[in-house]
């Protein structure tokens, strides 16, 4: 039968602390779990400090929906204006799909003539 296992939130310094805590318990009763848990210990704090691994979240200030909003929005306008660039660059290198995102950029920046804004406008 399988082990339910969970996942702490932890930093490296704790993660480091409860390794020194650990391998000091010098038991026999904890000796096998002693084993498994320095190893699991010992595996987190090595990829974690080579980088080998992503950190789940960060604490502090929790982001607001007007904060992730904003992010997403500007990421968005920014892939648009990207893409926009590409396909003046190069038009065949754009996807259909990134296409729309070009038509919507030069839609939202004027850079539309007349008669392509009326046909952008009834495909709405």
């Amino acid at each position: 039968m399988a082990e339910v296992k969970y996942r702490p939130s932890l930093t490296l310094a704790q993660i480091n602390y409860l390794l020194s805590l650990t391998q000091s318990d010098e038991r026999e009763v904890t000796q096998t779990l002693r084993e498994k848990t320095i190893a699991s210990l010992k595996i987190f704090s090595l990829k974690a400090d080579a980088g080998l691994t992503s950190h789940s979240h960060l604490s502090g200030r929790r982001k607001t929906t007007l904060d992730i909003l904003s992010d997403s929005s500007e990421t968005r306008a920014q892939e648009r204006e990207r893409l926009y660039n590409l396909w003046e660059e190069s038009p065949d290198l754009v996807t259909r799909e990134e296409l729309e995102k070009v038509d919507l950029y030069r839609y939202e920046n004027d850079l539309m003539s007349p008669e392509e804004e009326e046909i952008y406008e009834q495909g709405l």
